[in-house]
C-alpha cells in the first residue's frame, strides 16, 4: 500500500501489533511524523520502502519496536527515518524464548539519533540486526550501561554488518562504542 501521512498509516498499519502471520507492504509516497511508536507483533513482517521520504518519530519515541521482521528499503533514496535529535530509531527485541526481532536494514537512512538509555540508532534487545546496506548516522548513546549502549547499534543480541556505513555516532563511555 502507499502512505503519504499519518492518517494512511495508521489506517494500513492497524493490526500490525495485534493481528498473527501478516506481511505489511508500505511505500511511502510523502514525508511524516509519527504520533507514536509502532510495534511489529512476533509473527508479523513489515516491508517498508521509505522511497526517498523521510519518517519522524513522535516526541521522545522510538519510530518501530519490532517482534517480528522488519525489512527497510529506499528505492528512490535520500529516503530515512529521522530521530530529529530526541529519540532512537528502532528497538529489536526478543518478546518470548521461540521468537525474536528481525531487522534487515537494505537502503535507507537512520540519522539524527540520541538516546540517553540505550542504543540509538538501532536497539538490539535480544533480537537480530542484520545491516546490508544504507547509513546510519549522526547517533548518539549518552548513558545506560554498557550492554546497552552504542551511538549507531546497542547490542543485547545479534548485530550482523555486511554493508552500510556507521558515521558520526558518539556514545559515553559506559555505552560501548559503534
Amino acid at each position: 500500500a502507499e502512505v503519504g501521512a499519518i492518517g494512511d498509516w495508521n489506517t494500513q498499519l492497524n493490526g500490525i501489533s495485534t493481528e498473527s502471520n501478516t506481511v505489511y507492504k508500505i511505500k511511502l509516497t510523502g514525508s511524516f511524523t509519527l504520533d507514536s511508536a509502532l510495534s511489529v507483533a512476533d509473527t508479523n513482517t513489515l516491508e517498508l520502502d521509505l522511497n526517498g521520504c523521510a519518517l519522524t518519530a513522535a516526541q521522545g519515541q522510538r519510530h518501530l519496536i519490532v517482534n517480528g521482521t522488519l525489512i527497510l528499503t529506499d528505492s528512490a533514496g535520500g529516503g530515512r527515518l529521522d530521530g530529529v535529535g530526541r529519540s532512537g530509531v528502532v528497538e529489536v527485541k526478543k518478546k518470548q524464548a521461540a521468537a525474536h526481532g528481525v531487522f534487515t536494514m537494505n537502503s535507507g537512512a537512520i540519522v539524527n539519533c540520541k538516546n540517553d538509555t540505550s542504543g540509538a540508532g538501532v536497539y538490539v534487545n535480544g533480537g537480530t540486526f542484520t545491516m546490508a546496506g544504507g547509513t546510519i548516522d549522526s547517533c548518539t548513546a549518552s548513558g545506560g550501561r554498557i550492554s546497552d549502549g552504542g551511538g549507531g547499534a546497542g547490542k543485547r543480541g545479534a548485530v550482523i554488518l555486511t554493508g552500510g556505513k556507521v558515521r558520526k555516532f558518539t556514545a559515553a563511555p559506559s555505552c560501548g562504542g559503534g
